[in-house]
């Protein structure tokens, strides 16, 4: 069984309503603050075949919208414990957390909204500290665990190894339905001399 919860609650809110969630709000006018923490378990999922999958993944955020700045920090973590009925099987636990905060200015720009942000990115994925359980682990088993995605989501990682991220964009909005975003990212290993250089641009229609 699958089981989620979130709880959110606001410090300050100018609205008379629930303002709509949004890491961006493209330089709307509004003020708002909003606390959450959210939480989920995977209870005895079998998606992989001879291997009992128990996972659990939970966070804590924060949302600042104040007219054209909107800022994001949270904090997720993610627990797997994964059990085979296999001697061929992996036994063993997981834990990964993942640290972001990020911000964005909307500048009004010949009609449209320009808008520079940044975020910081700490993911921490336990490779290769792993502690290893079961009587068919004699410990040299470190293969990747396969995590459910219905707890990957609530988890907060994003598939990247762990290390830090660096991420400069810019975002322009030219509607509501339009937007294009480019953008750069740094990311560094946690450990070894690891790193990567990613450069993106994207169009999205929304309708």
């Amino acid at each position: 069984m699958f089981y989620s919860s979130r709880l959110e609650v606001y410090a300050f809110n100018d609205s008379d309503k629930k303002p709509a969630y949004r890491e961006s709000y493209r330089g709307a006018p509004g003020r708002s603050l909003m606390f959450a923490v959210d939480g989920a378990i995977d209870n005895r999922d079998w998606a992989v075949k001879s291997t009992r999958t128990d996972s659990m993944g939970g966070g804590t955020e924060a949302l600042l919208h104040l007219d054209r700045l909107t800022g994001v920090a949270e904090a997720r973590f993610l627990n797997v414990h994964q059990d085979s009925t296999t001697p061929a099987g992996f036994n063993g636990i997981d834990n990964a957390q993942v640290f972001l905060a990020q911000a964005g200015y909307a500048i009004p720009v010949d009609g449209i909204f320009v808008e520079p942000a940044l975020r910081f990115s700490w993911i921490d994925n336990n490779v290769g500290n792993r502690d290893t359980i079961g009587a068919y682990n004699t410990g040299a088993v470190k293969s990747t665990m396969s995590i459910p995605t219905s707890v990957l989501t609530n988890g907060g990682t994003d598939g990247v190894n762990s290390g830090h991220q660096i991420d400069v964009g810019m975002n322009f909005y030219f509607n509501r339905l339009m937007s294009t975003l480019v953008s750069y990212s740094y990311w560094k290993a946690k450990t070894g001399v690891a790193d990567a250089n990613i450069v993106r641009s994207q169009f999205q229609f929304v309708f």
